[in-house]
Parts: structure tokens; sequence; C-alpha cells
């Protein structure tokens, strides 16, 4: 006589069911994220074609043939030591970062900084200066589908931005009306002379 394991025709079946189950439970959507930052940078070069002490005007021209003249402020350290043919290297630098406050968590104030550096007395030309923008808006619309959010400031102008970036548009869909978002804008720009 052999020894077979009895038959159990049930057992595939409800596994099969256990599995497609468990293949079907709702997995939690992943959260929409609370924050995102986005930063664009752009580099420019140019050459000195002229310069003229007088009146500290510095012309240039891109690779592009384009000209254009700059004027140098009285507070820019080491102008004469900028010459015809040197290059000018220009970064400016943007960066917008939003943040979904929390439920009870303090609006931020508005508040603009800003600051410059040059220099020190007998290094090549150079400098850069940089600016921000700190607040807390509250979200009035969204329309996830578009990537459109509407806000008032705190002002209470409204104003509607629409997300281009793809961190930006899904901070978009996390966002409902009545939240209120922090938002903190610099840019900044470093010149200088090669």
């Amino acid at each position: 006589m052999s020894r077979h394991a009895p038959r159990r025709p049930w057992l595939p079946s409800s596994l099969l069911l256990l599995a497609l189950a468990a293949g079907c439970a709702s997995t939690p959507a992943p959260e929409p994220p609370s924050r995102a930052s986005i930063t664009e940078e752009v580099l420019a070069e140019a050459t000195v074609t002229s310069v003229d002490r007088a009146t500290r005007e510095v012309a240039l021209q891109r690779a592009d043939g384009a000209r254009f003249v700059l004027v140098a402020p009285p507070e820019a350290r080491n102008f004469d030591r900028v010459e015809p043919g040197m290059k000018v290297k220009a970064r400016l630098s943007i960066t917008l970062s939003v943040r979904r406050l929390a439920p009870g968590e303090a609006d931020i104030p508005p508040t603009v900084s800003a600051g410059a550096a040059r220099t020190r007395l007998g290094a090549k030309p150079g400098g850069g200066v940089a600016a921000g923008l700190a607040l807390t808006v509250k979200v009035v619309t969204v329309d996830a589908a578009k990537h459109v959010v509407s806000f008032t400031d705190p002002d209470g102008t409204l104003r509607v931005v629409k997300a281009e970036r793809e961190e930006g548009r899904k901070f978009v869909a996390g966002l409902k009306a009545g939240d209120r978002v922090e938002i903190i804008y610099t840019e900044g720009v470093l010149l200088g002379v090669e």
C-alpha cells in the first residue's frame, strides 16, 4: 500500500485566492512630498572689448556676437585692473523652495534679505550679490491635473501658478485648499574677471 498525502483540491485555489487578495490589497499610495526645491543656474561668458575709466563703462561681447555695456559702480573694487581681452564670467543661480506647513505650525512672516561680497583689494575684479524672500501663503484651489495652484499671499493678493517641473507637479498634487505653504525664493549673481 503506497502512502500518498490526501488530495486537497481546494488548497491550490485557496493559495491562488490569497495571492490575488494580497496583490489586490490596497497598497498605500506614496505620500505626496511635503516639500520641493528647484534650482536653476545660468552661466554666461563675455570678453571685455573696451573700458572707459571716466564713466566706468565696460563694453562686453559674448561668443554669439551680442554686445552690451555694464557700468561698474563706485563700490566695485579693482576696476582699474579690468582690461580689454579679459574674460568676464557670470553665474546666476535661482532657487525656489516650498514646504507645506503642518497644522498648528506658525506662519513664516514675510522677510526680505540681501547681501553682497567683493574681492579684496589688489585681487582680480569680482563680486557677487544675493537676495531672498521668505513668506507663507494660503492655498485657495488646486487643479492637480493641470498642475495649477492658486493662493493668497500675506497681503491677500490672489496669485495663480503652474508647476512646470516634475518635482513641482508632485508637490502641487499633494496640496489641498486651506493648506499653508512656506515659500523661500533666492537668487544670486557671481561675477568674475579672468
